[in-house]
């Protein structure tokens, strides 16, 4: 790559950096807004139509540390425990920023939920006890959305993924297929090579070897079908038929287990031929 091929490559690099920067800053920048903005009322005007700066009496909001927090914003800030270091920096509740560090932040989750209400109204003003209850609503109301949105989009992506069952159907059924075949064309070095590292602990390829001599039509298959596949964590049970050139099926069960995210053979059990091509 030439100079301008190169620094061209560099550019897009950086610019594709900042996106992936800005935009989860744009969309937390967003959010604050959003649930602060019951914050923003219009201001108090005079007669003559200019603003007027009051403080109501016995507000002690803004005030930070030593001042008395009324009794009608004590309990817990359901949006403090959810959304934590973003609802502090809406808040101006900067000690939130705590959730960053590995261990403290799952005790932080509950001192959040617990002192959020009086953090919130000690760092920041607010216009009176009932703007501040509105504004802390719309968080606890953001955060208990996100958490069920993001609860739910994790089971159905863990579920997907059968990280719950270790359920790898097309996995397994490839890890099947691929040993068959291998069989079937006579290949079976690539067969036993492709078998769980612990099943050839004790099963040699001789052993391989002397199954085909003992069932000739693995060594004649086509196609397979497993009709039963039960997945267990780490190992699987696929149960089914194969089918040999003749048109004869044969019922096989193969046993697999996952070795560092593969499904491998572990061990196979043949029977009779079903039934044959009805010559």
């Amino acid at each position: 790559m030439g100079t301008p091929g190169l620094a061209f490559g560099i550019i897009i690099f950086i610019v594709i950096g900042l996106l992936i920067f800005a935009i989860p800053v744009g969309v937390i920048v967003l959010v604050v807004h959003i649930l602060n903005k019951d914050s923003k009322v219009a201001p108090q005007v005079n007669a003559a139509g200019l603003p007027v700066d009051v403080q109501p009496l016995n507000n002690s909001s803004g005030q930070n540390a030593g001042v008395p927090i009324p009794s009608e914003i004590r309990g817990w800030n359901w949006g403090a425990f959810f959304l934590n270091w973003i609802w502090g920096i809406g808040n101006n509740t900067f000690i939130a920023l705590l959730m960053f560090i590995p261990f403290v932040n799952f005790i932080m989750l509950f001192v959040l939920g617990a002192k959020g209400n009086e953090w919130a109204w000690k760092n920041k003003h607010w216009d009176s006890i009932e703007q501040f209850k509105r504004v802390q609503k719309k968080w606890a109301w953001a955060g208990l959305i996100i958490f069920l949105v993001v609860t739910a989009f994790m089971i159905i992506t863990m579920t997907t993924a059968g990280i719950f069952v270790a359920k790898d159907v097309g996995g397994g059924v490839q890890a099947a297929d691929t040993f068959l075949m291998d069989l079937s064309s006579g290949n079976t070095q690539a067969a036993y090579d492709s078998m769980a590292n612990s099943e050839k602990a004790t099963f040699a390829l001789t052993d391989l070897q002397a199954a085909v001599k003992t069932y000739p039509y693995l060594a004649q298959v086509t196609s397979e079908s497993f009709s039963d596949q039960t997945y267990t964590g780490t190992t699987a049970l696929l149960s089914g038929t194969i089918t040999t050139d003749d048109g004869s099926t044969y019922p096989i069960t193969i046993n697999e287990v996952n070795e560092n995210g593969h499904w491998k053979v572990f061990s196979f059990q043949l029977t009779e031929a079903q039934t044959d091509n009805g010559d």
